[in-house]
């Protein structure tokens, strides 16, 4: 398995609208809202590796669309510095759901930890989109309240032209 981060032009708008789309069916079957926010200091082009990207955001946005039952999911975009002051950017995933159980966050991480099979197939657990960033040194973290809802946060270096 040889995670080498192959780095291409990333467009920020269409690229999130992409993987929305993905869910648009299933988040509208539940009645769900899908949003998103990118702060005006977020460079419209980046450069990253693209598929990872796709593959935990697409990962981590379908989860949101599975538990959400109302209201709906937010995908929010801001500029961060990362651990040797490189500009990063900051992806964060916010649904309504029900929330996770302390218990469970501690854990959800881990390998062979899951929450339920995804509907979606995507493939990617949690535990692997986690190894993924932090092999292109970024971090993956989640806040959540048992009935407020759960927001993941991605955080990954970028290059800019």
């Amino acid at each position: 398995g040889d995670i080498q981060a192959e780095e291409q032009e990333l467009y920020i708008d269409p690229f999130i609208e992409e993987l929305f789309e993905i869910v648009a069916i299933q988040a509208e079957q539940k009645g769900l809202e899908l949003h998103y926010w990118i702060d005006e200091d977020v460079p419209n082009k980046i450069l990253t590796d693209v598929t990872r990207l796709r593959q935990i955001l697409l990962n981590l946005i379908s989860n949101a669309v599975e538990f959400t039952e109302k209201g709906g999911v937010v995908v929010t975009v801001a500029r961060g510095i990362d651990k040797s002051d490189r500009m990063g950017l900051l992806f964060s995933v916010k649904d309504t759901g029900v929330g996770i159980p302390k218990e469970r966050i501690e854990k959800i991480f881990q390998p062979f930890f899951t929450t339920k099979p995804t509907g979606q197939g995507t493939g990617l657990g949690l535990s692997l989109s986690y190894d993924i960033v932090k092999a292109h040194g970024g971090e993956l973290s989640v806040h959540s309240d048992h009935g407020e809802g759960t927001v993941f946060i991605v955080s990954i270096p970028t290059n800019h032209q």
